[in-house]
């Protein structure tokens, strides 16, 4: 049989209830969520990011200062500097969430107000 032989046949007296768009598209869930979680998500990826990072540095010099304190107890108290910079890099990551954090604000696009206008119509996303 062909193809085109394959007719299915609806009752036409039946309703089918569509899909909501997130079953059939990813994009739809991409467009459905609020502009301001990504930025907090960015913000949180920063901040994350930032003190693993120190950490990591934190647990390798950390290991090679007491490696190095064994062989030469003199030297363990002058390599803790790089302990200090590692943490500065922890600081780092917070004082810029927190400047991130206060600089975002809210749009008109999203402000709902009892007469919309047709640019912010078409912006919003159900």
């Amino acid at each position: 049989m062909s193809p085109s032989a394959h007719h299915h046949t609806h009752d036409m007296g039946k309703t089918f209830a569509e899909e909501p768009c997130y079953k059939t598209s990813i994009l739809c869930v991409f467009e459905a969520v609020s502009p301001y979680m990504w930025s907090y998500m960015g913000i949180a990826f920063a901040l994350g990011i930032s003190v693993i990072g120190a950490a990591w540095g934190i647990f390798l010099t950390g290991s090679s200062i007491v490696g190095g304190g064994i062989k030469a107890p003199r030297i363990s108290s002058k390599n803790l500097v790089s302990i200090i910079f590692c943490e500065a890099v922890a600081i780092y990551g917070v004082i810029m969430a927190i400047i991130m954090a206060n600089k975002i604000e809210g749009s008109l696009i999203f402000e709902v107000t009892p007469n919309l206008e047709s640019w912010q119509a078409q912006t919003m996303v159900a």
